[in-house]
């Protein structure tokens, strides 16, 4: 008799673990299936076999070893010697030119005397000498240009910021993702736990007793247990290569206390959401790019002022000092056929696109917010009641002479059990996923 009922518990618990077994490989592959991976590892015989990570370490080693930081970190980079360049821009332009020209002889014209005093007398006066040497040196300082300028390096300064919200929206998924599938393995080591007990009492039952059932049982169980050695060895495998460890490296990793909510209400989670959000930001970025782009328009109706300083160095015309210097001003202005206006007209639209994108943005951020609140405020409801029921099986005696009330019991138990830990990764993702949001990254 103690060995059909542990038979049918083996079974049971089988059966159970392994449909669990399979809701937490989908849930734990839909948050970490859109992972960027790392750089590959180098190898080295120093890496031990055996590698314990705890939760702040992975988050540490993901974000130095990501390829999408780093691609991050160099568009950054670019954006900021694009400002750097239109800054110049400011400062007078310095022109500098040599020109040398041998003619076959002077040029110039002949002049004769009077002739009133002294006889008549023809004198070749040249204009310009038959070697003819000149350097210039032009420095160039714009007036009215410097508003287009100051509009350009506005623009340059907002993909700079574009640029720095890209990248922590990407070290915020990063983080996230890595999160949740830390506690996906943790989750699914403990189902592996869970398998190879019972792979462990249905071999026990099924050396004890020939019966089909106890065979059956252990088949069952020795399957399951595959199965979430298989989904283990998946998730450990992208685990390492985020955090640059060599594929079959096996992770220890440690139970981090149970997270708590950040904000007690909704209205400061949508707050913090919409203050931290890097959309948000991405978003304001280009409606001030836009606005700088209507500015940029609108100076195009200024004439342009220019102001000049000059010193020549010349050989060339004898009637001319070899040096001099000086000082101008000059102003122009293009008239053409309504081309300004519609280019102004276009810079406005696009500016109104960029307020209305902004607006939508912060309305998503706000409606992203209230749902990750109002599901981690559900999923730790869900998490005290499943803790509570799976309480209350443990609680209820088990039948001795009827086997189908047993077997009914124990499957009630392993169900409430394993209902439990579901629920506590759901909470725990869902946390994570407040957190992540609202800009409370730990």
């Amino acid at each position: 008799m103690a060995t059909q009922r542990f038979a049918v518990f083996a079974s049971s618990f089988v059966l159970v673990c392994a449909s669990i077994n399979c809701l937490f490989a989908q849930t734990t592959n839909d948050h970490v299936e859109q992972l960027p991976y790392s750089t590959a590892y180098i190898a080295s015989d120093q890496v031990p076999a055996t590698y314990h990570l705890s939760l702040a370490e992975a988050k540490t080693r993901v974000l130095e070893n990501s390829v999408v930081m780093e691609l991050a970190t160099t568009q950054i980079a670019a954006k900021r010697y694009t400002t750097q360049a239109a800054e110049k821009d400011y400062l007078p332009k310095l022109l500098n030119s040599f020109s040398y020209f041998h003619f076959d002889s002077d040029l110039g014209a002949v002049v004769r005397t009077p002739g009133i005093f002294n006889p008549a007398t023809a004198i070749t006066v040249p204009v310009i000498n038959q070697d003819a040497p000149q350097y210039t040196a032009l420095a160039v300082q714009p007036i009215t240009p410097l508003w287009k300028v100051r509009q350009a390096v506005n623009i340059s300064a907002a993909d700079v910021g574009t640029a720095k919200a890209q990248k922590r929206e990407a070290r915020r998924e990063l983080t996230k993702g890595i999160e949740q599938l830390y506690f996906g393995i943790l989750a699914t080591q403990q189902i592996k736990g869970g398998l190879e007990q019972a792979v462990a009492g249905a071999k026990q039952a099924a050396d004890a007793s020939n019966a089909p059932d106890a065979q059956i049982s252990l088949i069952q169980a020795q399957q399951a247990l595959l199965s979430a050695n298989g989904q283990l060895i998946d998730l450990s495998a992208q685990m390492n290569q985020l955090v640059a460890l060599p594929p079959h490296t096996t992770l220890e990793l440690e139970q981090p206390p149970t997270p708590t909510k950040p904000f007690s209400n909704v209205d400061a989670a949508i707050s913090a959401a919409v203050a931290s959000d890097p959309k948000v930001e991405e978003a304001r970025y280009e409606a001030e790019k836009a606005e700088s782009a209507v500015r940029l328009y609108e100076a195009d109706y200024m004439p342009q002022v220019l102001a000049y300083g000059m010193y020549t160095s010349q050989s060339t015309t004898p009637v001319i000092q070899h040096d001099f210097t000086g000082v101008g001003v000059s102003a122009s202005y293009t008239l053409e056929w309504g081309k300004k206006n519609d280019t102004y007209r276009a810079g406005v639209s696009t500016l109104c696109l960029a307020r209305q994108a902004l607006r939508k943005q912060i309305q998503d951020t706000s409606l992203s917010a209230t749902k990750a609140y109002n599901a981690a405020e559900q999923a730790e409801q869900a998490l005290a009641y499943a803790q509570k029921l799976a309480v209350l099986n443990q609680q209820v005696p088990l039948p001795k002479n009827d086997m189908t009330a047993l077997k009914a019991e124990l499957q009630a138990r392993l169900e409430s059990g394993i209902a439990a830990i579901k629920a506590e990764l759901d909470y725990q993702n869902g946390i994570v996923e407040l957190r992540s949001i609202t800009g409370q990254e730990q």
